[in-house]
């Protein structure tokens, strides 16, 4: 176990017991040390605001230029720029155009959120008419609202109505999955002429 040391309170720290006469004074700057550094410490701070500002305005420059540049590309021009906007002609019309009404029934979108009245709809129409209809409604249900199986279900409506003809070629009109249904349906047609 070690020993604690022991201190003599009468031995004196410093020798011959006298303190020199600036040991108790504080180091003084030199005269214009002080506002050499507050001028240069605010220079720095109002530089790194400086800086600071001039990003974020970068920043914010860049995402409008962006955003003009996307609009530019994605219509063709600014709706100022010539060619963009169709010209009239300068010669007035004294008889207006009759409005022709439509032939067959209208289809309509919100007809697809009401399927009473698209049964409706269908059972009053002409076999012409419910094909366009059944077609429109398909084409609808797959291009604009995704869903495949509302629309096979109404292709395939369309195609007991209008079965596809062997040798006939195919409409260009036709969507990818219609075009599929009649070629299964004309394949199932052979597949059944082979058996019998």
């Amino acid at each position: 176990m070690r020993r604690p040391e022991r201190f003599d309170e009468n031995e004196p720290l410093l020798e011959n017991g006298i303190l020199p006469s600036g040991a108790w004074r504080a180091a003084v700057a030199p005269e214009g040390l002080r506002a050499a550094l507050l001028a240069r410490t605010c220079a720095e701070l109002r530089g790194r605001a400086r800086r600071r500002r001039m990003l974020l305005g970068g920043a914010v420059a860049a995402a409008y230029a962006a955003g003009i540049i996307t609009a530019v590309l994605a219509f063709g021009g600014t709706p100022e720029s010539p060619g963009t906007t169709p010209e009239l002609s300068g010669v007035a019309h004294s008889a207006s155009l009759p409005e022709t009404p439509p032939t067959g029934p209208v289809f309509s979108r919100d007809l697809l959120n009401d399927p009473e009245q698209f049964a409706l709809l269908l059972g009053r129409s002409s076999r012409e008419q419910q094909a366009a209809l059944l077609k429109a409604a398909g084409n609808t249900y797959l291009n604009e609202f995704g869903n495949v199986e509302h629309a096979v279900r109404c292709y395939r409506r369309l195609l007991s109505l209008e079965p596809p003809e062997d040798g006939v070629p195919t409409n260009l009109d036709d969507s990818w999955l219609l075009r599929s249904l009649k070629q299964a349906r004309l394949q199932e047609e052979h597949h059944e002429n082979a058996n019998s």
